[in-house]
């Protein structure tokens, strides 16, 4: 990935909360490879924050960023450590909030590492469901059986999106190389009835998150703005919505997010 720091903010802080001293550098000398160079830059600092507990590592975050104010991008690998409960509905909302402060009032920009579960690849709890409600955007990184990752958008709130980017380690190059293994043709458009709960949920939470209540024809542009589809789409998608009881109607004709009502 390439990143456009911001005017006189080079910096980039490195946080892992999860690796053993020992993987900690192993992990260093992985980006030296992928990123092709012999040292690390100057203005890229990383901390192993294994033993600290969710806030130590918060309050240690806040330190750097108050004592290194040219710093604009934030790693945090990983997210599952700044917090005790990921099932915690309090407890993640307060974390979202912070993270949500932090990047603002700083005006950073912060990149969390989240392990997805073994269903379907889904983010975990009440802090995956917080985080992809709240984020920017949603990226996914899978590893291949033949070894090789692949980067995809899962949500993007204010991009077009990119096809999906394939990268293998080269023995002959010594080095991580774009493979072209993905399908050439480019993929039809995904059908809303093909998309993940997740999915679904993403854009009721970005159309509810203006407003609480729509009218007929103004839902119907929301999801075609969003969707980038026409008109007949929307409104199939729209009829989708309240089958599966997503959103209803209130005595005012107004369509709301019935999700909310559990």
């Amino acid at each position: 990935m390439k990143l456009q720091t911001l005017p006189g903010r080079n910096k980039i802080l490195y946080i892992d909360t999860e690796s053993s001293e020992f993987d900690f550098y192993k992990h260093m000398s992985r980006i030296k490879d992928v990123a092709d160079i012999n040292e690390l830059p100057t203005f890229f600092d990383s901390f192993c924050l294994r033993k600290e507990g969710p806030e130590v590592i918060k309050l240690m975050i806040q330190a750097y960023i108050e004592n290194t104010p040219e710093c604009s991008v934030i790693i945090l690998d990983g997210l599952l450590d700044t917090i005790v409960d990921f099932n915690d509905i309090l407890e993640t909302r307060k974390l979202v909030n912070w993270i949500k402060e932090l990047t603002t009032v700083n005006n950073l920009l912060l990149i969390g590492i989240l392990h997805t579960g073994k269903n379907e690849g889904k983010t975990l709890g009440h802090l995956g469901s917080n985080t992809d409600r709240w984020a920017q955007s949603t990226l996914s990184v899978k590893k291949e059986e033949n070894g090789s990752f692949i980067l995809e958008p899962k949500f993007l709130r204010s991009s077009g999106g990119f096809k999906p980017i394939e990268i293998q380690y080269s023995i002959d190059d010594n080095k991580f190389i774009q493979i072209n293994s993905l399908p050439v043709n480019e993929p039809k458009i995904k059908h809303f009835s093909n998309y993940t709960d997740q999915e679904h949920n993403n854009i009721l939470n970005i159309i509810f998150e203006k407003q609480k209540y729509f009218k007929y024809e103004n839902l119907i542009t929301e999801i075609s703005k969003i969707e980038n589809r026409g008109i007949n789409f929307s409104k199939s998608y729209l009829k989708y919505f309240k089958d599966k009881n997503y959103i209803s109607k209130n005595t005012q004709n107004e369509y709301f997010d019935y999700r909310k009502q559990f």
